[in-house]
């Protein structure tokens, strides 16, 4: 009689459970400090063999030096005679009192104080190609208590730009006070001188 072993378990045995896989022993990593502090003394090790490598020792006693024998020749006839030095001379220097004689004719006319009415210059904050760019600058600036308006300009090409403009100012303290904020704020002005 011919059995099926492939599809027919034997009654009395029982299902085995899969063992458990044992468990392998974690990897102890050795933290990060203990890495730097290993690099560290690895480093001071190594730099104390290059100073032991470049020092001489010190106690050198019972070593011998051996110097080369060199003797002068002793010719008297050719001494050199010995030069005694006499008082030195101090150099005539007459550059103060040249100075204090010397007169200079200045012949250019004073500068004249620059008239505040005279200074007209205004702040280009940007240039956008849409106004609503422009319009969102401007308001930006505006909190920040500036006095801005938006200009339409055409270019040579023929595109249509908005400029937004700070001014105009009639004198340099508000024109630098006006530029110092915009250079806090980011924005890097083009100064634009008004017609």
């Amino acid at each position: 009689m011919s059995r099926d072993f492939a599809k027919k378990t034997p009654a009395n045995k029982k299902k085995k459970k899969p063992a458990k896989a044992k468990a392998k022993p974690a990897k102890t990593q050795l933290p990060w400090w203990a890495w730097f502090f290993s690099g560290v003394l690895l480093t001071v090790f190594c730099q104390f063999l290059l100073h032991l490598g470049a020092s001489t020792p010190e106690n050198t006693k019972d070593c011998k030096e051996v110097a080369p024998e060199f003797h002068w020749p002793k010719d008297n006839a050719k001494k050199q005679p010995k030069v005694q030095a006499g008082p030195i001379e101090k150099p005539d220097i007459k550059f103060y009192d040249t100075l204090k004689e010397q007169k200079v004719d200045v012949t250019a006319k004073p500068v004249q104080h620059r008239d505040d009415g005279s200074y007209d210059f205004s702040l280009q904050a940007g240039s956008f190609r849409q106004f609503q760019d422009a319009q969102q600058l401007r308001a930006e600036l505006t909190l920040l208590n500036l006095e801005t308006h938006i200009q339409k300009t055409t270019s040579n090409s023929g595109s249509t730009w908005y400029r937004v403009i700070v001014g105009p100012f009639n004198s340099r303290a508000m024109f630098a006070k006006a530029k110092s904020a915009l250079l806090d704020n980011g924005v890097h002005p083009i100064r634009i001188k008004n017609r």
